[in-house]
């Protein structure tokens, strides 16, 4: 392991054993809000498709009617393979993501040609993560479809037959679409890393990714509503969507909430100009697209896509930042200062140590605030002129 990214881990796994030593001598502190709400939050992304998936119609409290909007249907009968009472289901659901998460993390890290101790390392330090412990806590789906991603990129353009001379026809490339197909079926957001294909001009492949995912995003809507049930899917969507984009904690609109918070303006006030802070998010997804596209350098592609891909659509960045851990993954494993800075910049990411503000989570705006700082970094680099003799880290 490249000696900066021994540094990193060591930062990074200082940071956890403070937030358990404030977590077990301080429990009042507010630190378990890592997961969420706590107790009361356990298992509550997964308690949401199971209920659903049991035709049972819930409310949440802000008033808004969904079936979960972040999940597409299939959710609902993958999460049919699981015990209906919600700690025991909720609970091996999360083993499960944590699992897959696990793998996905370890096959792309050793690609990387990390040893296996440091991968052993690496990945421990991400399971006791902020994202990776919230994700946990709650059961989303991003753990399977972060670890599916991760395989993706390992595999994406590996020729290896996947099972040896038992099916030398089936190459490893062609299981990393069948993984990607699978984490855009289980989060939708990432459709985006199909644009790696894209980029890559790898046509057919892409064409390959976007039928079988359309498949198995639109085909459930047959037991699921049928057309009826696609409408309220999409009205979900937008309600889901309207609420986050006042109250999540992603992008300039995190950062914008909790200056507002500071200087004491009403949140109803906030809420109703919001929108303008929405819109620089959406400039930047765009330009981040137009970048991605544009560079040469693999980690700077990588920047400019997992931007696009955290910024664009209406999620939670805590959790959501483990689709991160490619280009980190690619950070650790990559010479160069400019790779150093922006590993040690994705850092607050994913440290546990929860800080409040205002009667609120002022840790929640970290994500964003370090992924504009990578992104910013990757922009201002990408601007420069490349000198003869000298390659852009990554490259």
């Amino acid at each position: 392991m490249k000696s900066f990214a021994r540094k990193f881990l060591l930062v990074l796994f200082v940071t956890e054993l403070v937030w358990a030593a404030l977590l077990a001598f301080a429990p009042s502190s507010g630190q378990m809000r890592v997961f969420y709400l706590g107790v009361d939050g356990w298992f509550s992304d997964y308690l949401m498709p199971r209920l659903c998936a049991d035709s049972v119609r819930t409310y949440v409290p802000d008033c808004i009617l969904r079936k979960d909007a972040c999940y597409p249907p299939i959710c609902y009968d993958f999460v049919k393979l699981f015990p209906k009472d919600i700690a025991v289901g909720g609970a091996m659901h999360a083993c499960f993501g944590a699992a897959a998460l696990v793998l996905g993390l370890a096959v792309l890290l050793r690609k990387r040609g990390m040893s296996w101790q440091a991968m052993a390392l690496t990945v421990l330090a991400v399971l006791c993560s902020w994202p990776a412990m919230n994700a946990i806590g709650v059961s989303n789906q991003i753990l399977f479809a972060a670890g599916f991603v991760c395989i993706f990129f390992a595999w994406h353009d590996d020729d290896v037959p996947l099972l040896g001379r038992f099916m030398p026809s089936i190459r490893r490339r062609h299981a990393a679409l069948a993984f990607l197909t699978l984490a855009i079926a289980f989060k939708l957001t990432p459709v985006f890393f199909a644009l790696w294909l894209v980029c890559a001009r790898r046509w057919r492949e892409f064409v390959v990714v976007s039928v079988l995912s359309s498949l198995l995003v639109f085909v459930p809507f047959a037991w699921h509503g049928g057309f009826a049930g696609f409408l309220e899917y999409l009205e979900d969507l937008r309600l889901h969507a309207q609420v986050y984009a006042a109250s999540a904690n992603w992008g300039v609109v995190a950062v914008a909430r909790y200056v507002a918070l500071g200087l004491g303006v009403d949140m109803a006030d906030f809420r109703a100009g919001c929108q303008v802070w929405r819109a620089v998010d959406f400039s930047v997804a765009a330009v981040s697209l137009w970048l991605f596209f544009r560079s040469r350098c693999e980690t700077r592609r990588m920047v400019f896509l997992v931007t696009a891909l955290l910024v664009a659509p209406a999620g939670n960045l805590i959790y959501t930042s483990l689709l991160l851990l490619p280009l980190m993954a690619m950070l650790m494993t990559s010479p160069g200062r400019e790779s150093v800075a922006m590993l040690f910049l994705l850092l607050p990411c994913f440290v546990p140590i929860r800080i409040f503000y205002h009667g609120g989570l002022a840790s929640n705006i970290l994500p964003a605030l370090s992924l504009y700082s990578v992104w910013l970094l990757a922009a201002v680099m990408e601007s420069l002129p490349v000198r003869r003799g000298v390659s852009s880290a990554g490259d």
